[in-house]
């Protein structure tokens, strides 16, 4: 789903940061960046920190870090795609300000951080996740993220059930973030259900229960890409 062009100097609390462009698309660029909160606020020589947001000066340093690695993630990401120079912000809420004709991603998850970009031109959605995979957390949760119709679906899959849950789960955060920027209000898991799953591919696709907007409404199909590498399900919605 990924590939790697650049890998990038580290230092500080980042141990690694690798960027480059997702297979099978124009214009849409990544970064991933593990990192260390202990070692928070060193950084990288040359990388300067990002002011944080109110709501987060006072936060425990793990938060920090996740803020820090997932802005820094969105920086290479933008350099990769030829806009060097600029930079993401936040809102108070925590909703990432992305350069103006830009649209984009950010997650992290167990002291990783993955962001992916894109023009504006280039795609209408943008939603990354991603999750670390610990086996049976997907039984524990799958009541509470999936209908029954979902779960028997899933049952007949060739994906074991609790990967399959999480992959689902991590599918529906992605379709979350994709959409937020347009619906511009909550929604729960019940508003979209899982109708394909492709482990050969490396695909799935999400159907929406309840209208989300003029533009998205029920019955609207979204598919997404997943990857599970090194114990760790990321999920990409284009």
């Amino acid at each position: 789903m990924f590939t790697t062009e650049r890998v990038a100097s580290v230092g500080g609390f980042i141990t690694a940061c690798v960027s480059g462009r997702v297979q099978g698309t124009v214009g849409v660029t990544w970064c991933r960046v593990t990192y260390l909160a202990a070692r928070l606020p060193q950084f990288p020589p040359g990388i300067s920190l990002t002011p944080l947001p109110a709501r987060l000066r006072g936060a425990v340093s793990g938060r920090k870090a996740d803020f820090q690695a997932g802005r820094l993630a969105a920086r290479q990401a933008l350099c990769v795609a030829g806009a060097g120079g600029l930079a993401v912000g936040a809102t108070e809420e925590g909703v990432p300000l992305w350069p103006d004709g830009w649209r984009g991603s950010i997650t992290h998850t167990g002291e990783r951080a993955i962001a992916v970009t894109a023009r504006e031109a280039h795609t209408r959605l943008v939603g990354v996740d991603c999750e670390h995979y610990v086996p049976g957390i997907g039984e524990e949760i799958a009541g509470s993220i999936l209908s029954d119709k979902e779960q028997r679906f899933l049952a007949l899959s060739d994906v074991p059930l609790s990967l399959a849950v999480m992959i689902v789960f991590s599918a529906k955060e992605s379709l979350y973030k994709a959409l937020w920027p347009i619906v511009r209000r909550f929604f729960d898991f019940s508003a979209a259900e899982v109708c394909a799953l492709d482990s050969k591919e490396g695909g799935f696709a999400l159907r929406l229960t309840e209208d989300l907007s003029a533009s998205w409404p029920s019955g609207s199909v979204i598919n997404g890409r997943f990857v599970f590498v090194d114990g760790y399900i990321t999920t990409l919605i284009l």
